[in-house]
C-alpha cells in the first residue's frame, strides 16, 4: 500500500512528519496541512460509509482547496494516489480498486477526530 496516507494519519494523530511530509508542512504550514488532511480523511470516510466514489469538490473560495493542488505537487507519493480533474479531487486511475478499498478502510480505522467543545 502507498504509505502517504499512513504518514498523513500518523502526523494527524500527533507523530512527527516523515521527511517528505515535513517539506510539505514547511511549505504550506501546519494548519493548512491539518485542514487538508481533515477534508481528505472525511471524504474517504464518506466513500467507505456510503459505498460510492463521489469526487471531492474543490471550491476556490476555501484556502484548503487552493492548497491541495500544491500539496499534491510537492508530495509525489500523495500525487500517485489523487489527481485534480475539473476542480475535483479523485483517485488516480492508476490506483487499483483493491488499493482504494484498503486506503478507505485504513482511514476508517485510524481517523477518529476528537470533538472539541
Amino acid at each position: 500500500m502507498n504509505t502517504a496516507i499512513g504518514e498523513l494519519l500518523d502526523y494527524f494523530n500527533g507523530e512527527e512528519p516523515s521527511p517528505a511530509l515535513a517539506k510539505v508542512v514547511d511549505a504550506l504550514g501546519q494548519k493548512n496541512v491539518r485542514v487538508i488532511s481533515i477534508e481528505l480523511f472525511s471524504w474517504l470516510k464518506r466513500q467507505q460509509r456510503f459505498g460510492h466514489e463521489k469526487p471531492l469538490e474543490l471550491k476556490q473560495q476555501y484556502t484548503w482547496c487552493q492548497e491541495l493542488p500544491l500539496m499534491l505537487d510537492q508530495w509525489q507519493a500523495l500525487s500517485k494516489l489523487f489527481v485534480i480533474d475539473s476542480g475535483r479531487c479523485v483517485f488516480s486511475e492508476s490506483v487499483p480498486s483493491a488499493e482504494r478499498d484498503r486506503i478507505r478502510s485504513l482511514v476508517m480505522e485510524r481517523y477518529q477526530p476528537v470533538l472539541r467543545t
